[in-house]
């Protein structure tokens, strides 16, 4: 038994099963071979902490992995690939393993072998063919918001609150310092289309020419995380052929700033996140802003920290506006969200939740802001939180220019 669900079976030898296999199983093989078992990922591990469970863990799924590579493991073993699919792909374990595993390539890489003998569920496949077409979100996006209109103010949350951004260029309202690309999305471009438009607001201030897609476009960080790394690379290619020559590509959603880089590191435009980026502005000590009020909850997502390795720059932007109280989210792990996690296991994604929230009650006027839209939503379901209005930390930002 390998941790008690994993059936063994009598298969070729590893050798003969790399030569059938030779690139994604011997990588795999590889790159499993390097976990020492020391168990240091164990503590800070979101799962885990929720199961303590060893298949719940970096350390339990990296033997899964490895024995589905050998041909040790049946993939029809329900109880394995769910332990692959409970992963969140935080990559809090990558911080912390000290033989350097890149455990996120290695999870991808085992969902990719897992997928081609297991399909995927039909919801899964679904949501990846909306997020893929282009034309279905285009058509959404504005029925979406007009549609929000008609709801009782406590069920608007997930719908957006403007239209999206007008695709071309936004010309800088001084003299222009240089040509941004802002990547507005898939979800993002209507989820998140407040904080497009504060976006293009700021950075015009700031002296930047920005371009904007006016269709949009998938990143294929869902499908890549899904083991569909095929069509991710293919939605990679019609995004890189979109985009116009300039000198940095901005994204609004810390989820979606790995793919992208992933993307377009074949020699083009260097690719930042947006409150990374606007934190290390040089120009934004001359940007005027107003004085505020109030109190805004910061969450910190775990890309911020795992793949921009900017974990405080959103409280760094916001700490320029005077007379906000800026109370910082406690870090207890992932908050659940972690792309289609939260729709695939709601329930666990809820006890996630929940231990990040503690006890926090947020009064009427407080705010929520987090860097990923994804976290922002989820975040917004718990009931504590029913109150408070969500924003990007870019959106109080020009909230309070002059």
């Amino acid at each position: 038994m390998l941790l008690g669900f994993a059936r063994q079976r009598h298969r070729p030898s590893s050798e003969a099963r790399a030569i059938q296999a030779p690139d994604l199983s011997t990588r795999l093989i590889a790159e499993t071979a390097r976990c020492v078992r020391c168990g240091l990922c164990q503590p800070h591990c979101p799962t885990y902490a929720l199961d303590r469970s060893e298949a719940q863990s970096p350390r339990g799924r990296i033997t899964l992995a490895r024995a589905l590579a050998l041909g040790q493991l049946d993939a029809a073993d329900d109880s394995a690939a769910l332990a692959l699919d409970h992963c969140l792909a935080c990559r809090r374990c990558e911080a912390v393993c000290p033989a350097g595993v890149a455990y996120d390539e290695l999870l991808v890489d085992a969902r990719t072998l897992l997928r081609r003998q297991r399909p995927p569920r039909s919801s899964q496949r679904w949501l990846e063919r909306a997020v893929a077409w282009r034309w279905p979100l285009t058509l959404a996006w504005p029925a979406l918001h007009a549609l929000r209109r008609l709801l009782p103010e406590g069920r608007r949350a997930v719908l957006p609150r403007t239209a999206p951004v007008a695709g071309g260029w936004h010309r800088a309202q001084a003299v222009a310092r240089g040509r941004l690309v802002l990547f507005t999305g898939c979800v993002s471009r209507g989820l998140d289309a407040a904080a497009q438009h504060a976006t293009l607001r700021v950075l015009t201030r700031l002296g930047w020419d920005v371009w904007t897609d006016a269709a949009g476009h998938c990143c294929g960080a869902l499908h890549r995380h899904a083991g569909d790394a095929a069509t991710a690379d293919r939605l990679g290619v019609g995004t890189r052929q979109s985009m116009p020559e300039c000198d940095a590509v901005l994204v609004t959603a810390s989820g979606c700033h790995a793919d992208l880089r992933r993307t377009l590191r074949d020699g083009s435009a260097p690719v930042h996140e947006l409150t990374t980026f606007l934190a290390a502005d040089s120009a934004l000590a001359g940007l005027p802003l107003r004085p505020g009020a109030g109190r805004v909850f910061v969450h910190t997502p775990c890309t911020q920290s795992s793949a921009v390795g900017q974990p405080d720059a959103a409280r760094r932007l916001l700490a320029r506006i005077d007379g906000l109280r800026l109370d910082i989210l406690p870090d207890h792990g992932c908050c659940g969200a972690a792309g289609s996690h939260m729709l695939s296991f709601p329930d666990r994604a809820q006890a996630l939740r929940q231990r990040h929230l503690g006890n926090l009650q947020a009064a009427p006027g407080d705010i929520l802001c987090s860097p990923n839209i994804g976290c922002r939503l989820h975040l917004a379901r718990a009931p504590q939180l029913a109150t408070a209005r969500l924003a990007h930390p870019v959106e109080i930002l020009a909230e309070h220019l002059p």
